[in-house]
């Protein structure tokens, strides 16, 4: 941590002072090795690589149930108003619900 601390400051300053060339080319082999040292961590992740891969190929089937549900929704919210527009049309005009149902 020490070393990717300093390596990182270093860099700050060589990057806004005029150094030369080969200085510069020494600083970017050694952010080269930094990042491998990142590589080398993603073998541990294994199980989130397993896991993410698993979210990602389940995204379809989750769309075509979301599908079927909302359809389902739709099927019985439309029965449901054409059985409440039935009971209001031939609901007695003493029905003092149906009333206020007609009039809103």
């Amino acid at each position: 941590d020490v070393g990717l601390v300093s390596l990182g400051i270093a860099d700050i300053i060589l990057t806004t002072s005029e150094v030369r060339v080969t200085q510069a080319r020494l600083l970017r082999l050694l952010r080269f090795f930094r990042s491998m040292r990142v590589l080398r961590a993603f073998r541990f992740f294994r199980g989130l690589r397993t896991l993410l891969f698993s979210m990602t190929s389940s995204i379809l089937p989750f769309l075509w149930t979301l599908m079927f549900l909302l359809v389902t929704v739709f099927i019985f919210v439309t029965i449901s108003l054409q059985g409440a527009a039935e009971h209001l049309v031939h609901a007695a005009s003493a029905d003092l619900a149906a009333e206020v149902m007609r009039t809103h």
